[in-house]
């Protein structure tokens, strides 16, 4: 059976500051400065403490200013700390999102160039296509329903410098859970009777084995990780409709990219594969 554990939003571990829209526009200019130059920026954590709602603050502008001088919207979530390893390093109650435009969505065996980002990593991931618009508190049942399941990579990156291992809660949320490109698969999809509790996954680069992972590190469930992000974006009065695309949470610790093919084989549905150049 799915666990229906609701992951509080508890005590904050950071005091606030300065907040406020010309704080948010502050802070969200630097990263945006840093993404149009094409230069790594400080952690905002550096400069000073905010909340996380003041975090997602950050995120939201960052994110409507993206889709504006694009000419885009937001196609896709991800969501990021579904395991409780990382949660605890992160001292965080709960997972965390960010949002993707529609140019950052790619298909299966994309190219990417190493050049174009800072210090991507590889995140193999169940991604979940709204097949119709999801109620506010979801079950198992509904969700499972109402998407489809295919396999996924995720391309995190940052535009923050020296990031990995680094920034902290707030500094990850800011920069939109270092949400940068993501992969999927749409030709396959997981058949309406295959468990996804236990799924097995294994990550090759070119034809070596290099980690194995299984679908109960996402919350133990990746369903678990949907219904936390529905609820989570309701609260900010953003439904997930049809058509919304989800990276559901990495079945392993992220692996830094270099140069080659990565695949993912995702028991009882198939492969994704992402090639890096230099």
């Amino acid at each position: 059976m799915v666990s229906r554990t609701k992951y509080s939003t508890g005590p904050r571990r950071y005091e606030v500051q300065a907040e406020g829209p010309a704080y948010t526009s502050e802070l969200g200019n630097l990263l945006l400065d840093g993404r149009r130059q094409r230069q790594p920026i400080d952690l905002l954590s550096e400069r000073t403490a905010l909340s996380v709602d003041a975090a997602y603050g950050v995120q939201h502008y960052v994110m409507a200013k993206i889709c504006e001088e694009r000419g885009e919207s937001v196609s896709a979530y991800k969501i990021a700390m579904t395991s409780r390893t990382a949660m605890s390093r992160a001292g965080a109650v709960e997972p965390a999102s960010g949002g993707l435009t529609t140019s950052d969505v790619l298909s299966n065996h994309a190219r990417i160039s190493l050049g174009e980002m800072y210090q991507p990593r590889v995140e193999p991931e169940l991604v979940f296509i709204l097949t119709d618009d999801l109620s506010p508190n979801p079950t198992a049942s509904e969700i499972r329903h109402k998407s489809r399941v295919v396999p996924g990579l995720e391309i995190p990156d940052s535009r923050y410098r020296d990031w990995f291992g680094r920034a902290t809660l707030t500094d990850l949320i800011c920069d939109g859970a270092h949400a940068a490109k993501a992969i999927a698969n749409t030709d396959l999809a997981a058949a309406g009777e295959l468990s996804l509790e236990r799924l097995q996954m294994t990550l090759y680069l070119g034809a070596k084995p290099i980690a194995e992972g299984t679908s109960d590190t996402v919350l133990d469930n990746p369903i678990n990780a949907l219904a936390w992000l529905v609820q989570h974006l309701t609260l900010r009065h953003l439904p997930l409709a049809k058509g919304l695309m989800v990276w559901s949470g990495s079945f392993i610790p992220a692996v830094r990219a270099e140069e080659g093919t990565y695949t993912a084989e995702f028991e009882g549905i198939g492969a994704v594969s992402v090639t890096f150049e230099s």
